[in-house]
């Protein structure tokens, strides 16, 4: 299972539930092992300048969407 987000993984191939070793890219220590999605979401919030005030802004876009309509789906 993903270590962040425990979904089930399997560990051949590329898939979209394949497993990816995630490690440190200066020090090569090997964290754990994610999902796609975590893997893809880790390399961008450690790209990102200030990844705090990103996963702030993202947690309110969900709590208050901008665009919003009630009865569109």
């Amino acid at each position: 299972n993903c270590d962040i987000c425990s979904k089930v993984i399997i560990h051949t191939g590329r898939q979209s539930n394949s497993a990816y070793i995630d490690h440190d890219h200066k020090t090569e220590v090997v964290r754990g092992v994610l999902c796609a999605s975590c893997n893809t979401i880790d390399g961008f919030i450690k790209g990102n300048e200030c990844a705090e005030i990103w996963a702030k802004n993202y947690m309110n876009y969900l709590e208050n969407p901008p665009l919003e309509i009630h009865g569109i789906h």
